[in-house]
């Protein structure tokens, strides 16, 4: 989680900036909706994928794109194309979210079963919890707007490496 809630705070930050950037006049609020929504649809499409393919590898695929969205950022976000911009939040708002349901099934099918309740709570407690550090980190560094999400990359490089082993765990197609 460490990015996307960091992420989903900031994307009115992004058309605030695309605006006074560009002198363009754009709807910030509809379009910081429309790209946050997306992330209802990653969930979906990445509900069906995991049932052919596996959870472990449908939040591998959705962390990576997640996390080369992080390091391409300052070059699409300067991007004077609108539909460019818009394209390119909207597949990482598809894909930030969409990895949180995977880890949450990773988590039941591989906690005991008497404690998979305290273990899927305590994951997102501690889930929650880092993103306030990610929030405030990126606030602090929002006068560097070209470079800002670079700070979000450790979630999706150690997300990824955590759920690479899962990729052919039997329990968890």
């Amino acid at each position: 989680m460490w990015e996307l809630y960091a992420f989903w705070a900031f994307v009115p930050f992004i058309f605030n900036t695309y605006q006074n950037v560009t002198n363009a006049t754009i709807d910030v609020s509809l379009w910081s909706f429309v790209v946050i929504a997306m992330g209802a649809l990653g969930c979906v499409i990445g509900g069906y994928m995991s049932l052919k393919i596996g959870s472990g590898k449908v939040a591998f695929f959705m962390l990576l794109i997640s996390g080369l969205s992080c390091l391409l950022s300052p070059f699409l976000l300067q991007s004077s194309f609108f539909p460019l911009l818009i394209a390119f939040l909207l597949l990482w708002g598809f894909a930030v979210v969409g990895d949180s349901p995977q880890f949450s099934t990773l988590v039941a099918l591989t906690a005991p079963k008497e404690f998979t309740g305290s273990a899927l709570t305590i994951v997102n407690s501690l889930g929650f919890f880092i993103t306030i550090f990610s929030i405030e980190l990126l606030n602090a560094q929002q006068n560097n707007a070209l470079y800002l999400f670079w700070w979000l990359l450790p979630g999706p490089i150690f997300g990824l490496y955590a759920v690479i082993g899962l990729f052919n765990a039997p329990f968890v197609k």
